[in-house]
């Protein structure tokens, strides 16, 4: 008798596998030239966040979410029909789910991180982050990448006057964090 195979299990088992084939050769592409040594994980993940920008940059143009937004809790939000937990992120931030300009894509996903990279921004009107996406059924979440553009932003214009009149110019997925 052989054993029976739960074909969700293997589709989800799948699914990883072609990921985890697909991120690592974009990542490997990315290293045209001799990756340098690091001394942390932290690291490491700074340079690849720099070659995608680098490499992979091309402007955007993002619609907002035109749908129904309402804040469930302090770190839930529900988009039309769709809930979407964000975690580990600064309260002002959580102003971009407010705005529709980052909406979830399916359910059971979780936001985790977002982080700006002051370093990758490279104008007062520009604004790059990262942040992880939790799915249910994977087991590593996946590290993109977005940027925020307000035209009318300067050097002293707080973070939540940008997040409000800002737009979604660019969204990218980086890789699977191991």
């Amino acid at each position: 008798m052989q054993p029976q195979i739960d074909s969700n299990r293997m589709t989800r088992f799948l699914f990883t596998i072609l990921l985890l084939t697909a991120t690592t050769s974009q990542v490997a592409g990315q290293n045209d030239e001799k990756e340098p040594e690091f001394s942390t994980a932290g690291e490491q993940e700074a340079y690849w966040a720099r070659q995608l920008f680098k490499k992979e940059y091309k402007a955007q143009k993002h619609s907002k979410f035109t749908g129904r937004i309402q804040r469930l809790d302090a770190y839930s939000f529900k988009f039309d029909t769709v809930t979407l937990r964000v975690v580990n992120t600064s309260p002002d931030l959580l102003l971009i789910f407010d705005n529709g300009l980052l909406q979830p894509w399916a359910s059971g996903l979780t936001i985790s991180d977002i982080e700006e990279l002051k370093d990758l921004s490279p104008a007062p009107t520009i604004k790059r982050f990262g942040f992880m996406l939790i799915q249910k059924g994977l087991a590593n979440p996946i590290m993109y990448f977005f940027e925020l553009t307000n035209k009318t932003a300067s050097k002293t214009t707080d973070i939540k006057t940008f997040i409000k009149g800002s737009t979604l110019t660019f969204l990218k997925q980086g890789w699977v964090m191991i």
